[in-house]
């Protein structure tokens, strides 16, 4: 394995680079060197949060084409996936993203949600769909419901994957997805660059993740109009979890707290229902039919995808897709759909 020392010297004229090469590097001392044994004996489902990964690359460095056009978080989205696909070697790649902020089943059943975000920048669409087209283009499976966020059809997916007897690895820095955890569903976040299982749950917040949903509710999250328990933040609500396991027993043994924690529980109380619902994610597939196969690949367009790289003018990405993203032996050579005039 190469030294993480050797990695950064041999790509310092490129810090985005220096960013994925050591993301890859993490990877593989996790998968190879962590005490927990990580050896996949089934097959690999890598279950990715299309929209938490492109906003890691879209505050990036930005990246413009001769069109004014910004490409960085395409370019970004494209080569961590060719690492992640590296490292982890999966048998499927399943892409879940947000399609509708205002007409999933939270908003209609509580208005206030995520009511406080502002609209999202037409350069941001602009880079989620161009990175949607290529991964299509590509074969990935892409899953996407007006009804149901990515958390959702991660959470979807992720049950399917091991009622089917797969395992899976959701790609994520979303913390409200420690939630779907299971011995056989864990999460890569690229954030903190390491694998979160039960163990990592256990000696980081003393909790099963099972227990993050009353976690959440306790807490709830202003970022998102979720109601929690005024007055209480992370730190009271972890104390709480473990010291009483669930919001029922904390509610059972009320008279052991402090009057002014008593006083703030059950002035919340009246939200904790309506926040469980919000804050708990969906995982019956069945839901949006979802089957084994969803999870297979599609028919790959080369010539399109080729082109389509040409237009967005990111020539680097092409070495990537062609020996990293697509199948061996392409016939397609990419170089007569490509201008140069990259910036």
């Amino acid at each position: 394995m190469v030294p993480p020392v050797l990695i950064l010297y041999l790509t310092q004229s490129n810090k985005n680079m220096i960013k994925l090469n050591f993301d890859l590097y993490i990877i593989n001392t996790v998968l190879f060197w962590e005490k927990r044994n990580f050896i996949m004996s089934k097959p690999l489902v890598l279950l990715i949060d299309f929209n938490n990964v492109l906003y890691s690359h879209y505050y990036s460095a930005p990246l413009t084409n001769s069109k004014g056009e910004h490409v960085q978080a395409i370019k970004g989205f494209i080569m961590r996936l060719k690492s992640l696909r590296e490292a982890f070697n999966p048998d499927y790649i399943v892409i879940c993203h947000d399609v509708s902020r205002t007409k999933t089943f939270r908003r209609e059943m509580y208005p206030p949600y995520k009511s406080n975000r502002k609209g999202t920048d037409e350069d941001v669409i602009f880079q989620m769909n161009a990175t949607l087209s290529l991964l299509a283009l590509m074969g990935y499976p892409i899953i996407g419901n007006e009804r149901y966020e990515a958390d959702d059809l991660l959470g979807m997916a992720s049950r399917l994957a091991e009622e089917l007897g797969m395992e899976s690895i959701i790609v994520s820095a979303d913390r409200d997805l420690y939630q779907l955890i299971t011995y056989n569903t864990k999460i890569w976040s690229f954030k903190k660059g390491c694998m979160i299982d039960i163990p990592y749950m256990f000696d980081h917040y003393g909790l099963k993740p099972s227990q993050w949903i009353d976690l959440k509710i306790l807490q709830g999250d202003k970022s998102d109009n979720i109601p929690g328990i005024e007055g209480i933040g992370e730190k009271t609500a972890l104390q709480l979890m473990r010291g009483f396991g669930s919001i029922k027993d904390i509610y059972n043994c009320i008279d052991k707290l402090s009057k002014t924690l008593q006083a703030k529980l059950r002035a919340g109380k009246e939200v904790i229902p309506v926040t469980r619902t919000l804050v708990t994610i969906v995982t019956d597939y069945k839901l949006v039919q979802m089957t084994e196969k969803t999870f297979y690949r599609g028919e790959i367009f080369r010539d399109e995808l080729y082109r389509r790289i040409g237009e967005l003018e990111i020539p680097s990405i092409v070495g990537p897709i062609k020996y990293g993203l697509l199948p061996e032996h392409i016939d397609t050579e990419p170089d007569q759909f490509l201008t140069m005039n990259y910036k």
